[in-house]
């Protein structure tokens, strides 16, 4: 083997064999005899120019000589692209590498060069920019919403039109998953999540339809598919999907499915095969789906022309094919087509569709082409008749009007449905144009007649509902939509469209206002009796309380018995006002709960403190059996449950015996066939009877707890019932007379959204009395009312340790607070100059106020206002009215928060 290196002709001879490339050497700044013939064919003759380059484009001439006088004393090699036009006008993108050599002077001496033609890459690269950016034009056009799912991130990123669609704000990287499928119709989450849970695992195509909440309580119906993308070592790294916007289509959704299925199978039965052939080389090549699709062997290798004639092709159509080869093989054309029947394995012929192409290179004659089977397509043509004829049927048979409106020549015509929408019968001759004429009001047929104006200028989607009346005086509302046809020069041609009855739609849009007049009654009426109960509060909150304070004083044993009954029609009557509130808020309530995942342990809790008081008031233990409640959740609406717990809670407590237990536990089971968790709330009560279980949840119905002194109205268990079902839960009941009850929450699990952590433990601290105190405790009372401020005046003077200044407004509260600085401050919300909400902070900003204790007053029990009581930073909220010793406890627990005071 020879070790001489290749000649510098060689290599470039071998460059050139690669494309268009030619070289130039220049001496002395110009030397025409170096101008090469190669490089006279790539861009024509030298010109008499300085420097010696080809007819430079003219938009690239000033830049060229700039960069070329500054390149000129710099030797080493320099690359430059540019354009140059040849002799014809044909515009050659051109890469220039050259590289100047000094004298001894430093002068430019000697260039030497190549140029290489990179016209064809330009123009491909040129194409496929554009085919990409055409693409993207077109998927914005169709309303494609094209997403990608990153698996590890969790992020998924839509194109334009999908944030569009889902009304979301782009973000970096792509937006949570978790904040898409929340917009995800509830019934729908399920099979959206399997969808792609079967694309990860099976690694097909899976497509699915879905509801994406588009706001204002409407719902957009999404068509998604989407396919798993995998890295080199088969680990799922993506989904990518695509998503078409189908809502207002949904009338055509069944026909569609069909249909879609139809397609799919046609398509599964369709294979192509791929074939080429050097005819004077005597050479054919098959592909794998050819050998497929001919039945053939591809260990038997390709047939030749004869043996494919003989063996494969079906004797009917042999003589065709062996008469159209000698044709083509003589004229040669450049393309051709066929459908011709081959063998099947069964002996049953099978249709083939065949496309050719054929070419001269290098002198030798080349063709290439597919084979694809389309017997079912032929099957399928008188099928499709048929279904065109069901569908005529199946149009005619809904009821759905077709019609269609042609500007060559003008005419309109309907089908059969459309006549009877008008009211029209389509034996009686009478034209389109009649009907309408005879159906519509003269308003409404100046409206349809201007929308199709507006469709036939510009382009725009004919919709419009209207009202018809038939001949015997029925009035019916229609739904016409059509849409703009055009001729091949861009002309309109037709407008087609359909026409439905919305009637019951427009019915129910009416029944629809009706209701949402009606809610807006019922959160008035709550709203009413939001203000009744502040007002029917604060005079309660004087009876009561003097009624306490009188209890305390030496009275004679009929008074005492007066006072007692006093006191309890009181109790009843705040009990009644408290019970009626919560109703109303039930009433009020309409709107579905807004169910989400909810840890019970944290509502446990909480319940537990909010009946803690009563508890203790009545000797009765509260006891917790949770096990496994670290690890439970449950689908539900945290304020309702918590509304749900403390009622049974209450219940158990207020029914059960004289230092009797309650039992608040958690157990396992199943509702409507799904795993779920179980609140079991059981007491030592006196039990209920068969009659008395029948009736338990009838409202204002005490079963004769009112005769046993046990206050309450009778009204909480239907509200804790009602509660329980809207959260799509169950409530059981087992109790029998003499054995207490147990009243069980059933509740369905829920997946956890956050790692588990241990509820607090609650403390309840008995704080220490003012008594003991090393001074009095300064308290600032703001309260516009004199007989509630008389009231606190004497129920603070039967427990030492404080001292009480009252103002009547919030300027007085201000300017009192700001000399006398008190360290527990009690605030009225309802003051006449300012809310408490707005005067708390006011006061906390004051010199020396910032560590005092605040304390909110009112007659407001909505829960809304205590909790934006305790947003605001209140410590301690109480309602009115007052009770005497829950009133000197909570007021020892806060003073005894106070720096120096306890």
């Amino acid at each position: 083997m020879s070790t001489r290196p290749p000649a510098a002709e060689e290599l470039l001879a071998l460059w050139r064999s690669q494309g268009r490339v030619a070289s130039v050497c220049v001496e002395d700044g110009r030397d025409p005899a170096c101008w090469t013939a190669a490089l006279t064919e790539l861009v024509g003759p030298p010109p008499a120019a300085d420097p010696p380059l080809p007819h430079l484009h003219p938009v690239d001439l000033p830049d060229f000589l700039l960069q070329h006088r500054r390149r000129q004393g710099r030797p080493g090699p320099h690359t430059q692209r540019l354009r140059a036009l040849d002799l014809r006008g044909n515009v050659h993108h051109l890469k220039a590498v050259y590289d100047w050599s000094l004298n001894g002077q430093g002068l430019p001496q000697r260039l030497v060069g190549m140029l290489m033609d990179e016209t064809d890459s330009v123009e491909r690269h040129r194409e496929q920019r554009q085919a990409s950016d055409e693409l993207s034009s077109l998927i914005r056009m169709a309303g494609l919403s094209v997403w990608r799912l990153d698996l590890v991130t969790r992020l998924i990123d839509f194109n334009e039109v999908g944030y569009r669609l889902l009304n979301l704000t782009p973000e970096p990287g792509g937006v949570p998953l978790s904040r898409v499928r929340a917009m995800v119709h509830e019934d729908d989450l399920d099979a959206v999540m399997g969808g792609a849970e079967e694309a990860v695992r099976s690694g097909g195509i899976v497509d699915v339809m879905a509801r994406y909440d588009a706001g204002g309580g409407r719902w957009r119906h999404m068509l998604t598919r989407r396919v798993v993308r995998r890295g080199d070592d088969g680990v799922p790294l993506a989904l990518l999907g695509v998503s078409l916007d189908l809502s207002e289509l949904q009338q055509e959704r069944a026909r569609s499915l069909a249909l879609l299925d139809r397609m799919q199978l046609v398509a599964e039965a369709i294979g192509m095969g791929f074939w080429w052939r050097n005819l004077d080389a005597g050479t054919l090549e098959w592909d794998e789906r050819m050998f497929r699709l001919h039945h053939r062997d591809p260990r038997e290798g390709t047939p030749s022309l004869d043996e494919f004639l003989i063996r494969h092709v079906h004797p009917l159509d042999r003589d065709l094919l062996v008469q159209r080869q000698a044709r083509h093989i003589a004229d040669w054309p450049e393309a051709s087509e066929l459908t011709f029947r081959i063998q099947g394995p069964d002996g049953q012929p099978r249709w083939v569709q065949s496309w050719t192409r054929r070419l001269w290179r290098d002198g030798q004659r080349l063709s290439f082409g597919m084979h694809v089977d389309v017997t079912a397509e032929r099957e399928a043509q008188a099928l499709v008749e048929r279904e065109r004829e069901r569908d005529r049927f199946a149009i005619d048979a809904a009821g759905v009007g077709v019609w269609e409106i042609t500007f060559r020549p003008r005419a309109t015509h309907w089908n059969r449905a459309m006549h009877a929408l008008f009211g029209a019968d389509p034996a009686a001759g009478l034209t389109p144009e009649a009907a309408a004429r005879a159906a519509l009001e003269p308003s409404v047929l100046a409206t349809i007649t201007a929308a199709l104006q507006e469709c036939r200028r510009g382009g725009l989607p004919f919709r419009v509902e209207h009202e018809v009346r038939w001949p015997d005086g029925t009035r019916r509302w229609l739904l016409s939509t059509g849409r703009l046809q055009r001729d091949a020069a861009g002309e309109p041609l037709t407008i087609s469209g359909v026409a439905v009855d919305i009637t019951e739609r427009r019915h129910a849009e009416q029944l629809a206002r009706e209701r949402d007049r009606a809610e807006q009654a019922s959160l008035a009426k709550s709203d009413l009796m939001a203000r009744v109960s502040h007002e029917l509060r604060t005079p309660m909150n004087a009876v009561l309380g003097f009624t306490e304070l009188m209890a305390l004083d030496t009275l004679s044993p009929p008074q005492r018995e007066r006072l007692s009954r006093i006191r309890a029609a009181g109790s009843h009557l705040l009990a009644l006002i408290d019970d009626l509130l919560s109703l109303s808020r039930a009433e009020a309530d309409t709107g579905a709960p807004r169910l989400e995942p909810v840890r019970l342990p944290e509502v446990l809790g909480l319940a537990r403190l909010w009946v803690a008081g009563l508890a203790q008031s009545r000797g009765i233990t509260l006891l917790a059996d949770e096990a496994g409640a670290q690890l439970a959740w449950v689908r539900a609406e945290r304020r309702r449950l918590g509304q749900v717990l403390t009622n049974l809670l209450s219940n158990a407590i207020k029914y059960n015996r004289t230092g009797g237990r309650v039992w608040l536990s958690l157990v396992q089971g199943t509702l409507d066939g799904a795993p779920a968790w179980g609140l079991a709330v059981r007491d030592e009560g006196r039990g209920l009877s068969a009659e008395q279980r029948l009736r338990l949840f009838e409202p204002f119905n005490r079963l004769g707890a009112e005769r046993e002194g046990i206050p309450g109205t009778g009204i909480g268990l239907s509200i804790v019932r009602q509660l329980v079902e809207e959260m799509h839960g169950r409530l059981d009941v087992d109790s029998q007379p003499g054995q207490g009850s147990v009243f069980t929450v059933w509740l369905p699990v829920a997946e956890a959204v956050a790692p588990a952590a241990e509820p607090p433990t609650a403390v309840v601290a008995r704080p220490a009395s003012p008594v003991a105190a090393q001074r009095a405790c300064r308290v600032l009372y703001v309260e516009d009312n004199a007989v509630n401020v008389m009231l606190l005046e004497q129920m603070l003077s039967l427990q030492p340790g404080y001292e009480l200044r009252c103002a009547e407004d919030g300027a007085q509260g201000l300017a009192l607070a700001a000399h006398w600085q008190p360290e527990l401050v009690l605030l009225d919300m309802q003051l006449p100059d300012v809310h408490g909400l707005e005067l708390m902070p006011r006061l906390r900003a004051l010199p020396g106020m910032a560590n005092a204790r605040y304390v909110a007053l009112s007659a407001n029990a909505m829960p809304q206002d205590i909790a934006a009581a305790h947003a605001a930073g209140f410590d301690a909220y109480w309602t009115k009215p007052l009770d005497v010793q829950q009133f000197h406890r909570g007021l020892a627990e806060q003073a005894a928060r106070l720096p120096g005071v306890g």
